[in-house]
């Protein structure tokens, strides 16, 4: 049972950080532009997941009181979904950005 966690856990890192890493080894850019997507795709997400959390937290804490139920209400998906699709979404956008730029080249 304790494995079906750790795999879980792996899997759910994975997705969320698999953008980032496609971004660093796009040769599309390279450079200052690499490392502000690289960087931006791993904090923004992070960031905006962070914010749904509190904000779930706060409209669901008199239920939480009330109920002293640990469970957020139903809205507890949103949280990582946030993180996964904002992630993805951020990564969709760089492809198309720069989907008709020549890839660089080094001799």
């Amino acid at each position: 049972m304790r494995s079906g966690l750790l795999i879980g856990v792996l899997l759910k890192f994975l997705i969320a950080i698999l953008p980032a890493i496609l971004v660093l080894f796009s040769k599309k850019v390279s450079g200052k532009t690499k490392a502000i997507w690289f960087f931006s795709i791993l904090i923004i997400p992070y960031i905006l997941k962070e914010i749904v959390f509190a904000i779930i937290y706060v409209l669901q804490k008199d239920i939480l009181v009330i109920h002293s139920s640990i469970v957020l209400g139903g809205w507890a998906p949103a949280i990582p979904l946030v993180w996964y699709i904002s992630a993805w979404t951020m990564y969709i956008y760089f492809r198309k950005k720069y989907k008709f730029s020549e890839d660089i080249v080094t001799t």
